[in-house]
């Protein structure tokens, strides 16, 4: 959803015969949630129909949604949606395996931009799935074992190809807050080299403005005492030149084959520019007064004191 903008997302998988099981269902709205059943069967066709078996990619305002000439509306007890924007997972032959779903943008309409990011997600996610695919294969028919392992290796190398050219902003950081993993999209936003990120005393800490480290020790922790899987700040980074820039980071925990947290994969987004544009609003609306804008709205939260004290 940080990717998108949307507060509503739904991912669905396993697409055999019509049915659909959900993965995962987030909300970040007013609304009533969905019912919980762990599968549905697409059966009346619809733009659900078109995703998984015509386009790699949806993106409808709500008025175009409800004009679609395959629209036949929403189940009983689904919550309302306010636009559409959806993408295509595929398994290794290049078929449909699920979908990724979004809506209820929290500013505009969905954007060809949110449409390819979202596209490059499932296009990560797809790949993420073949490698757990294969890699269940692997444990599961010993006999098979040097073909399967081609696969994965091949898999793995695929994954870490994405990885490191994605053009947003990746990095796995270790439970300690020392980096683990990060790609060169991230070292552009902080303008270090992956050497200096790799020293032993460079942490997050290092490049998190120091009124933004609280926020992010914070919701670091409720991952560590298992209160939440993942979280969502944005806050300030102090670039190698000094200069600061604005980020977006959504961070989801990993954890080990005994169910412990293990380390954190971030994805962290320049919105520098929008911070920018924002900040200029509020001197406009100073300065002239509040009737002359549209007012924009800020969140904030309150936090504990930090549990995790990292340097």
């Amino acid at each position: 959803m940080a990717v998108t903008d949307a507060q509503v997302a739904t991912s669905g998988h396993g697409y055999k015969e019509g049915s659909i099981t959900i993965g995962a269902l987030a909300y970040d709205a007013p609304l009533s949630p969905c019912p919980t059943d762990i599968t549905f069967t697409v059966n009346r066709g619809g733009v659900y129909m078109e995703l998984l078996q015509k386009s790699s990619t949806i993106r409808f305002t709500q008025k175009e949604l409800e004009n679609h000439p395959e629209w036949w509306g929403l189940p009983e007890g689904h919550a309302p949606l306010k636009g559409l924007l959806g993408a295509r997972l595929e398994g290794t032959g290049g078929e449909a395996c699920g979908m990724i779903l979004v809506s209820h943008k929290r500013h505009g309409e969905f954007t060809e931009e949110d449409e390819v990011m979202l596209t490059q997600l499932c296009q990560l996610t797809s790949l993420a799935i073949r490698h757990i695919e294969a890699r269940n294969v692997v444990e599961k028919h010993a006999a098979e074992l040097e073909s399967l392992s081609k696969r994965l290796r091949e898999s793995e190398e695929m994954f870490r190809e994405f990885f490191a050219n994605a053009p947003i902003g990746l990095a796995i950081l270790g439970l300690d807050g020392r980096f683990q993993e990060v790609n060169q999209a991230y070292c552009r936003i902080i303008g270090y080299d992956r050497e200096e990120i790799f020293q032993p005393d460079f942490t997050f800490m290092k490049v998190t403005h120091p009124d933004d480290v609280e926020e992010n020790l914070a919701e670091m922790n409720r991952v560590l005492k298992g209160e939440t899987g993942s979280f969502f700040i944005e806050k300030r980074n102090i670039r190698k030149d000094g200069s600061i820039i604005w980020v977006r980071v959504s961070a989801t925990q990993c954890r080990d084959p005994e169910g412990k947290s293990a380390r954190l994969i971030a994805i962290v987004e320049d919105i520098h520019d929008r911070k920018q544009a924002e900040e200029a609003l509020e001197s406009r609306r100073q300065t002239t007064g509040p009737s002359s804008i549209l007012p924009t709205t800020a969140s904030s939260s309150s936090v504990q004191s930090p549990e995790l004290s990292w340097t």
